[in-house]
């Protein structure tokens, strides 16, 4: 082998390693920028869901805040009802509050309303 194919073939060498060198750089640098976009997709679905949770969160508290006001008024009617029957039933009796009358049966709040006007 004459010094000109060395040189051709040391020449190749170096290409080919220069090349593998860059390639698996090139991977590397690959796998990190998708691992970064891995963890940013995953960021982004985390702060999503913590947001939908929120957004639930609140909706609950703001039924629980509707649930907690009708149960204080129908406990005040009761309370007013008890105190009416232990008075001797005596008139005035006690009007349901319009907020409860959704959750009476509508012959009931009848009779109630004829009660009243009887008094």
């Amino acid at each position: 082998m004459t010094a000109e194919q060395l040189v051709t073939l040391l020449g190749l060498l170096i290409t080919a390693g220069a090349t593998i060198v860059v390639s698996v750089i090139a991977s590397r640098s690959s796998k990190k920028v998708s691992k970064e976009q891995s963890a940013v997709t995953f960021s982004q679905h985390l702060i999503d869901r913590i947001e939908g949770l929120e957004k639930r969160n609140d909706d609950l508290e703001n039924r629980f805040g509707v649930l907690e006001k009708s149960f204080t008024t129908a406990i005040n009617f009761i309370e007013r009802m008890v105190l009416w029957a232990r008075g001797g039933s005596k008139p005035p009796m006690p009007s349901i509050p319009k907020s409860l009358m959704a959750h009476f049966d509508p012959s009931l709040i009848e009779e109630h309303l004829e009660h009243q006007e009887a008094e």
